[in-house]
Formats: C-alpha cells, sequence, structure tokens
C-alpha cells in the first residue's frame, strides 16, 4: 500500500450539534500539483469536515494549512490567529511545514520562493489565492458565489410555490445550462458526503425549474428526459450504467452530449472493464455489444472535439486577422457575421490571459476590438431602442422631456410600445425601478403622440 504524500492525522472533535465525539481526518499540507484530488476537496469544501454519524452535522477543523502549486511557484499558508500567540511560535510553525515540504521535493526544485510563503489571515482568502493563481478571475469567482446564494434562496423557497416563482421569474436569464450542472454537482457532492435527503431535495429542485425555466422549456423533450435521468449520477459507475442502459445510439449521443467532460480516461476504464468481466465470465454476446457501445461513444466524442477544435480555429484566425487590421472597425463590420459566441469566448479569454501576464499593447489592441464589435451591435440596435437607451441615462423629468422634445420626430407609437415591451423585460430581469422609470417616461411621450 502507498503511503500518502503528506499523510493525514486523525483527530478528534465534538459535534456541535449533538456533542458526539467525532474523527476528523485533518490534512496541514497540500501540494496541489502532486495530490489533485485533495486541491479539489479542498476548494468544494471538503477537506478537514467530518460529519457526524449520529445527527448528519458537519463538523470541521480550523487547522493550519500550508499549500504548494509548483507549477506556479505558488507556496501559501493560512495559520488560525489562536494558533500562534507570538511571531516566534508563528515562524516555528511556519518552519517546519515548509521543511516538510522541501525534504518532499527533488533538489532542483527547491527554488527561492519556498523561502517565503505568502501568509493569509482566512482560509477563503487563502482559497481565492489558489483559484486566482489558477487563473479564476475575481469576477468569475464573485459570480459562482452568487449562484450558490441563489441555489440557497431557491431551495429554501421549494416550499412556497408562490415565492419560488417569484425567483424563477426574477432570475430566469441566469437559471440556463451552467446553473442546471452546478445544481447537479451540489447533488453529487452531497451524496459523497452522506447527505442523501439533501441531495434528493436539489434534484427535485433541478427537476421543477425543468418545467419553470425558459431554459428547461426550450431544450428538446429527449434532452429533458435525459438530464432528469442523470439525476442519481453521483459516481462513475452509475454514469458508466446510464450508458449501457441506454435504448437506441440517439439516446447515447444525447447523453454525450450532456456529459461530455465527464467522459474521460476513468470512464473508458470503466467500460472496459465492463468488456473484460463479460468476456470471463463467458458473456461474448454482451462483450460485443459493450465493445461496439465504446466505439460508438469514441466516435461521438471525437466528432465533438473535432467540431469545438473547428470553431475554436475559426475563431482564433478570425481574432488574428481584426489584430492585423488597420481599420478595427471596418474589419469588425466586414466580417461581423462571423462573430459568434466562440469567437466572444476566445476574445475574452486572450484579454484576461493578456491582463494577467501585464502585456499592455496586446491588452489596448484587444479592447479595441471588443469596443469596435460593442459599437456595430449598437448600431444594429433598431433607433428607437437606441433612443430608450439615451432616455433612461437622461436626468427624469427635465432632461428626458428636452430630449423627446428635441427629438420629436422619433415620438411616435412604435416608441411607445417598444418602451412598453421593454418595461416588461426589466420587470422579468428584476429591475422594477428601471420599469417604473421607463413607464414615467413613456407617459410623457404619451403626451406627445
Amino acid at each position: 500500500m502507498q503511503v500518502p504524500l503528506f499523510p493525514p492525522r486523525p483527530m478528534q472533535a465534538l459535534c456541535p450539534n449533538c456533542g458526539l465525539p467525532i474523527t476528523i481526518q485533518l490534512y496541514t499540507i497540500i501540494d496541489g500539483g502532486r495530490q489533485p484530488e485533495l486541491k479539489r476537496r479542498l476548494l468544494e469544501g471538503e477537506l478537514n469536515v467530518a460529519v457526524c454519524p449520529a445527527c448528519r452535522q458537519r463538523g470541521e477543523m480550523i487547522a493550519p494549512l500550508l499549500y504548494h502549486d509548483a507549477s506556479k511557484e505558488f507556496l501559501a499558508i493560512f495559520l488560525p490567529p489562536q494558533m500562534a500567540k507570538t511571531e516566534a511560535e508563528r515562524q516555528q510553525i511556519i518552519g517546519s511545514m515548509t521543511t516538510a515540504l522541501m525534504n518532499s521535493l527533488p533538489p532542483q526544485q527547491r527554488k527561492g520562493y519556498l523561502f517565503q510563503p505568502k501568509q493569509f489571515l482566512t482560509l477563503n482568502s487563502l482559497l481565492d489565492a489558489i483559484l486566482y493563481a489558477d487563473g479564476v478571475t475575481p469576477e468569475q469567482l464573485q459570480a459562482h458565489r452568487d449562484r450558490l446564494r441563489l441555489v440557497q434562496r431557491l431551495l429554501d423557497a421549494q416550499a412556497r410555490e408562490d415565492v419560488l416563482q417569484a425567483l424563477v421569474k426574477e432570475h430566469d436569464e441566469e437559471l440556463d445550462s451552467d446553473f442546471f450542472t452546478l445544481l447537479s454537482s451540489i447533488a453529487e457532492e452531497q451524496m459523497r458526503e452522506g447527505n442523501e435527503l439533501q441531495a434528493r431535495r436539489v434534484l427535485a429542485l433541478r427537476d421543477r425549474l425543468l418545467d419553470m425555466t425558459s431554459w428547461g422549456q426550450s431544450i428538446g423533450e429527449m434532452q429533458r428526459e435525459a438530464l432528469k435521468q442523470l439525476g442519481g449520477v453521483l459516481t462513475m459507475e452509475q454514469l458508466v450504467d446510464k450508458f449501457t442502459q441506454a435504448k437506441g445510439e440517439a439516446e447515447v449521443e444525447q447523453l454525450v452530449r450532456l456529459v461530455r467532460p465527464s467522459i474521460d480516461y476513468e470512464f473508458f476504464q470503466e467500460l472496459t472493464k465492463r468488456i473484460d468481466a463479460a468476456a470471463k465470465e463467458g458473456k461474448e454476446r454482451e462483450a460485443r455489444r459493450l465493445r461496439a457501445l465504446r466505439s460508438h461513444i469514441l466516435n461521438l466524442v471525437d466528432k465533438m472535439d473535432k467540431a469545438m477544435r473547428r470553431q475554436m480555429d475559426r475563431a482564433v484566425r478570425l481574432l488574428r486577422r481584426l489584430l492585423k487590421s488597420e481599420d478595427v472597425l471596418a474589419a469588425v463590420r466586414e466580417h461581423f457575421d462571423e462573430i459568434d459566441d466562440m469567437v466572444m469566448a476566445v476574445l475574452a479569454m486572450n484579454l484576461e490571459e493578456a491582463e494577467r501576464q501585464g502585456l499592455t499593447e496586446a491588452v489596448e489592441q484587444l479592447q479595441a476590438i471588443w469596443r469596435a464589435i460593442m459599437t456595430v451591435i449598437e448600431e444594429s440596435i433598431p433607433p428607437e431602442i437606441r433612443f430608450i437607451n439615451r432616455l433612461l441615462e437622461a436626468k427624469f423629468p427635465e432632461e428626458t422631456q428636452a430630449m423627446l422634445e428635441e427629438n420629436r420626430e422619433q415620438v411616435n407609437y412604435a416608441l411607445l410600445e417598444a418602451m412598453e415591451t421593454i418595461s416588461h423585460d426589466l420587470e422579468r430581469q428584476g429591475q422594477p425601478a428601471m420599469a417604473k422609470r421607463l413607464r414615467d417616461i413613456r407617459g410623457q411621450a404619451v403626451l406627445m403622440v
């Protein structure tokens, strides 16, 4: 049996809810590059946590934690204030943990940054720093936290249909495919921790939202059913079960589209294990069926990945053409029909990377392309919508009245209809104040038609 790189220490604690003694496997040193599973558990809040077998309450141990990632030359430590009362005690703890890490590294990897670990006052600030080092921006991190808060609000509202419907209406645009994927991930995490009841609550919420949200109503019936069936997929074995039990190639293809990120080496390893077991038991027909299934999945994954790479390559080529153009705005206008979500995603990724590396010139060039795209999008908006946007930016009632009088030729029934439609959209998006403001401006315009 292989000894863990930095083995945990068993620690006794009392359940904060019922007082029953529980044991926590305490990790104090994590090497993210060599221990990716521990890194995942740390970032997902699963490390140094135990679940009380009696009341299912989570118990978390606050302890010193040293985190290392050699690929980024990143070394950080969280030291709870109560662990060391003096600076000498702090340095002693930091020194002993750093020495243990360095002794595990080959001599060529013992570099200068290891002698100066970054110190963090809270565990959350350390986790944020790990994510930032991985390229997760503060905006992305905040967006993830906002989604988690929304999940909790929706869970709390499950027992009150009117409150749930109001929340769904307010946040309908945010309840997209990524949000449903997050719900499935949360359910999987809860099941791993033994919280089966909570996992079922999350899955029940997800299935209800499929019927209540615009995204859920927009996807095909087959995809909806496949997504609901995947509600119980909480292990790799269960995921392979879904594929082996699929009825026909169309259902297999739909499953591949839904769970492509989970179809990895471990997935094919589990499927191959079943093929070998069937052959060993003399079930040659079943073995042939599973081999054909494996080939079909491999072909589907290969086609899907190639299609994605083609889209990515096309987006990269277009971005390069725009970067080389002397007149960026003219080039964007020329290729505007080619600018889609993939192009915008590639542009955003390159902009973030350039900002991270401090490449000022590249940042300015990419920002110029972004501004040009926004300009062309603005130009494509109907005149009455552009006029409404300008009105919403003006002060009510004096400036809005003046703008309406100065642009009397635009004040017509088409403008009034657009104002009414947009005000309803603003309410659905959870912006009642802006909707009321637009209706007030519409009241001024009505008197002029």
